[in-house]
Protein backbone atom coordinates (compact mmCIF):
# COMPACT_ATOMS: atom_id res chain seq x y z
CA UNK A 1 0.00 0.00 0.00
CA UNK A 2 2.99 2.32 0.88
CA UNK A 3 4.50 1.82 -3.00
CA UNK A 4 1.15 2.61 -4.40
CA UNK A 5 1.14 5.74 -2.35
CA UNK A 6 4.36 6.69 -3.44
CA UNK A 7 3.08 5.77 -7.27
CA UNK A 8 -0.17 8.28 -7.10
CA UNK A 9 1.99 11.24 -5.20
CA UNK A 10 4.52 10.99 -8.00
CA UNK A 11 2.16 10.51 -11.03
CA UNK A 12 0.20 13.30 -9.67
CA UNK A 13 3.40 15.54 -8.66
CA UNK A 14 4.68 14.53 -11.53
CA UNK A 15 1.59 15.15 -14.25
CA UNK A 16 0.55 18.66 -12.73
CA UNK A 17 3.49 20.33 -13.86
CA UNK A 18 4.17 17.87 -17.48
CA UNK A 19 0.83 17.78 -18.58
CA UNK A 20 -0.70 21.29 -20.10
CA UNK A 21 -4.84 21.75 -21.25
CA UNK A 22 -4.92 24.54 -23.52
CA UNK A 23 -8.03 24.97 -26.27
CA UNK A 24 -9.01 21.57 -25.32
CA UNK A 25 -5.45 19.91 -26.28
CA UNK A 26 -3.73 18.50 -23.77
CA UNK A 27 -0.05 18.93 -24.31
CA UNK A 28 3.00 17.59 -22.65
CA UNK A 29 6.17 20.03 -21.43
CA UNK A 30 9.74 18.70 -20.07
CA UNK A 31 9.56 15.23 -21.24
CA UNK A 32 12.90 15.87 -23.02
CA UNK A 33 14.39 17.70 -19.67
CA UNK A 34 13.05 14.70 -17.49
CA UNK A 35 14.89 11.38 -19.07
CA UNK A 36 17.95 14.41 -19.58
CA UNK A 37 18.04 14.74 -15.70
CA UNK A 38 18.03 10.70 -15.07
CA UNK A 39 20.08 10.47 -17.26
CA UNK A 40 22.78 12.56 -15.51
CA UNK A 41 22.08 11.55 -12.34
CA UNK A 42 22.69 7.81 -13.38
CA UNK A 43 26.25 9.23 -15.07
CA UNK A 44 26.99 11.16 -12.20
CA UNK A 45 26.23 8.62 -9.53
CA UNK A 46 28.21 6.28 -11.11
CA UNK A 47 30.93 8.66 -11.71
CA UNK A 48 31.65 9.50 -7.98
CA UNK A 49 30.59 6.10 -7.13
CA UNK A 50 28.16 6.30 -4.41
CA UNK A 51 27.15 2.60 -4.25
CA UNK A 52 31.17 2.01 -3.03
CA UNK A 53 30.90 5.41 -0.36
CA UNK A 54 27.40 3.97 0.98
CA UNK A 55 29.47 0.54 1.96
CA UNK A 56 32.35 1.75 3.17
CA UNK A 57 30.17 4.08 5.57
CA UNK A 58 28.05 0.88 6.37
CA UNK A 59 31.26 -1.25 7.05
CA UNK A 60 32.66 1.61 9.53
CA UNK A 61 29.18 1.92 11.54
CA UNK A 62 28.85 -1.79 11.72
CA UNK A 63 32.11 -2.35 13.26
CA UNK A 64 31.16 0.96 16.02
CA UNK A 65 27.38 -0.30 16.52
CA UNK A 66 27.16 -4.24 15.45
CA UNK A 67 26.71 -6.77 18.30
CA UNK A 68 27.64 -9.88 16.44
CA UNK A 69 29.30 -11.00 13.68
CA UNK A 70 26.12 -12.33 12.00
CA UNK A 71 24.75 -8.86 12.03
CA UNK A 72 22.93 -7.69 8.93
CA UNK A 73 23.90 -3.86 10.06
CA UNK A 74 25.80 -2.82 6.93
CA UNK A 75 23.65 -4.36 4.73
CA UNK A 76 20.54 -2.48 6.68
CA UNK A 77 22.30 0.15 6.41
CA UNK A 78 22.89 0.24 2.85
CA UNK A 79 19.70 -0.58 1.58
CA UNK A 80 17.51 1.88 3.96
CA UNK A 81 19.81 4.49 2.79
CA UNK A 82 19.16 3.70 -1.06
CA UNK A 83 15.24 3.57 -0.27
CA UNK A 84 15.10 7.11 1.89
CA UNK A 85 17.45 8.86 -0.55
CA UNK A 86 16.55 7.73 -3.77
CA UNK A 87 13.67 9.62 -5.35
CA UNK A 88 12.13 12.87 -6.59
CA UNK A 89 10.18 13.82 -3.31
CA UNK A 90 13.74 13.69 -1.78
CA UNK A 91 15.27 16.37 -4.12
CA UNK A 92 11.98 17.73 -5.25
CA UNK A 93 10.94 18.12 -1.46
CA UNK A 94 14.54 20.19 -0.38
CA UNK A 95 14.10 22.21 -3.58
CA UNK A 96 10.96 23.36 -2.02
CA UNK A 97 11.85 23.73 1.64
CA UNK A 98 14.85 25.71 0.60
CA UNK A 99 12.78 28.03 -2.47
CA UNK A 100 9.65 28.39 -0.98
CA UNK A 101 9.79 27.73 2.74
CA UNK A 102 7.17 25.24 2.24
CA UNK A 103 8.27 21.79 3.82
CA UNK A 104 5.00 19.72 3.40
CA UNK A 105 6.71 17.48 0.95
CA UNK A 106 9.33 16.99 3.27
CA UNK A 107 6.87 16.18 5.70
CA UNK A 108 5.07 13.44 4.05
CA UNK A 109 8.23 11.93 2.74
CA UNK A 110 9.49 11.77 6.01
CA UNK A 111 6.61 9.66 7.46
CA UNK A 112 6.29 7.51 4.59
CA UNK A 113 10.27 6.88 5.27
CA UNK A 114 9.39 6.00 9.06
CA UNK A 115 7.50 3.38 8.06
CA UNK A 116 9.49 1.68 5.63
CA UNK A 117 12.33 2.09 7.60
CA UNK A 118 10.74 0.43 10.52
CA UNK A 119 10.10 -2.40 8.28
CA UNK A 120 13.17 -2.54 7.06
CA UNK A 121 15.12 -2.56 10.71
CA UNK A 122 12.87 -5.76 11.26
CA UNK A 123 14.82 -7.46 8.90
CA UNK A 124 18.03 -6.34 9.40
CA UNK A 125 18.59 -4.66 12.62
CA UNK A 126 19.06 -1.03 13.91
CA UNK A 127 21.60 -0.49 11.34
CA UNK A 128 18.85 0.98 9.31
CA UNK A 129 18.33 3.55 11.75
CA UNK A 130 21.55 5.46 10.67
CA UNK A 131 20.07 5.87 7.23
CA UNK A 132 19.00 9.18 8.88
CA UNK A 133 22.93 10.36 8.28
CA UNK A 134 23.57 10.10 5.02
CA UNK A 135 19.32 11.53 4.38
CA UNK A 136 20.28 14.59 6.53
CA UNK A 137 23.16 15.31 4.53
CA UNK A 138 21.92 14.96 1.10
CA UNK A 139 18.09 16.83 1.86
CA UNK A 140 19.83 19.50 4.21
CA UNK A 141 22.49 19.93 1.43
CA UNK A 142 20.46 20.53 -1.31
CA UNK A 143 17.89 22.69 1.12
CA UNK A 144 20.72 24.94 1.99
CA UNK A 145 22.42 25.26 -1.31
CA UNK A 146 18.70 26.15 -2.32
CA UNK A 147 18.11 28.56 -0.16
CA UNK A 148 21.89 30.24 -1.12
CA UNK A 149 21.03 30.38 -4.72
CA UNK A 150 17.45 31.63 -4.35
CA UNK A 151 18.62 35.44 -4.58
CA UNK A 152 20.23 34.48 -8.24
CA UNK A 153 17.46 32.68 -9.72
CA UNK A 154 14.59 34.50 -11.75
CA UNK A 155 10.96 33.90 -11.44
CA UNK A 156 10.98 31.94 -15.15
CA UNK A 157 13.40 29.86 -13.46
CA UNK A 158 11.36 28.82 -10.22
CA UNK A 159 8.59 28.06 -12.23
Amino acid sequence: MIGLGIIFIGFSGTLSKMLVIKNNAITVIGAIMLVISLAAGTIIGELIDIDAWLNNLGAILAQCFRRSQTSKFSEGFVISTLTVCIGAMAMVGALQDGLNHDPSILFTKSSIDFIIVLLLASSYSIGCAFSALPLLCFEGGITLLATLIKAFLTADMLW
